[in-house]
């Protein structure tokens, strides 16, 4: 396999349009964008409370509310897939503990 062109499309507009069909159109790809939005500002909004409540465990967050916490990513989605949310939220480690960053 050559190495990609910079100057060449990864897709052409054919498999492009394609995608965003598939995806229900250029609408429902901006409403889903929109709800993720707000579900990662809602997550970080109460990011300090849920470090309270939920220390060093995984919490899925959806557009009303926490959907599922555990101590594995796996299992937070697992309960999110079986309450037909896994694709409706966003999932963040609660840590304690951070490592720090020098930047």
């Amino acid at each position: 396999m050559s190495p990609h062109n910079d100057s060449e499309p990864l897709l052409s507009e054919a498999e492009v349009m394609k995608i965003i069909e598939e995806a229900g159109g250029p609408a429902a790809i901006n409403e889903g964008l929109r709800e993720f939005r707000q579900m990662v500002d809602r997550l970080w909004r109460e990011k300090p409370s849920l470090l309270h409540k939920y220390p060093d465990k995984w919490v899925a967050m959806g557009l009303d509310g926490v959907v599922a916490v555990g101590d594995s990513m796996d299992a937070v989605l697992e309960e999110a897939e079986n309450r037909g949310l896994r694709k409706k939220v966003v999932v963040e480690f609660m840590d304690t503990d951070p490592p720090e960053l020098i930047l």
